[in-house]
């Protein structure tokens, strides 16, 4: 079983400011995900009337591949790809869930717009196999912000 090291260590950074891309801003924290915690929890519960970026920056490491939040591809792992926590999405891509039973978590990438489908507890993992946690190493530091869409973006889409 995978150890959960995702104890957050949130803290507000800035309040009610402004943002000429996606419009005023709120509150917003920075944390660690780490790639050997089955779940890093963020802290933050969002709501589906909210609309965050999220952004992520830093380098983590599956046994011997190093990479960012966007994952890697691995064509000699290609028979095990059905294992991974998200199969369609590349290994070790960062993913953003609502809760720990989320039906359809969000791969991040560097930089998200995100509007929640529910409201819980946001958590964060790297895309991997459930087993096979214990050779990962390494964290990614994570942003999250709430916005004010202009575009009316609903679900995750890439910015």
């Amino acid at each position: 079983m995978a150890e959960n090291l995702g104890e957050s260590s949130l803290a507000p950074s800035h309040d009610d400011e402004h943002d000429d891309e996606h419009g005023p801003t709120g509150p917003e924290y920075e944390f660690a995900v780490h790639a050997r915690a089955y779940w890093s929890e963020s802290g933050v519960h969002v709501t589906p009337d909210q609309t965050w970026l999220i952004e992520a920056e830093g380098a983590w490491t599956d046994w011997t591949n190093t990479c960012g939040p966007e994952g890697y591809a691995a064509p000699k792992l290609k028979l095990f790809e059905s294992l991974r926590r998200r199969p369609a999405e590349a290994w070790f891509a960062l993913i953003a869930s609502i809760g720990h039973d989320d039906p359809a978590p969000v791969a991040v990438g560097q930089r998200l717009l995100f509007r929640p489908a529910r409201a819980g507890s946001l958590a964060f993992y790297a895309n991997d196999i459930p087993a096979m946690y214990w050779n990962n190493r390494d964290r990614l530091i994570v942003r999250l912000r709430s916005v004010v869409s202009f575009t009316g973006s609903t679900g995750g889409a890439s910015v």
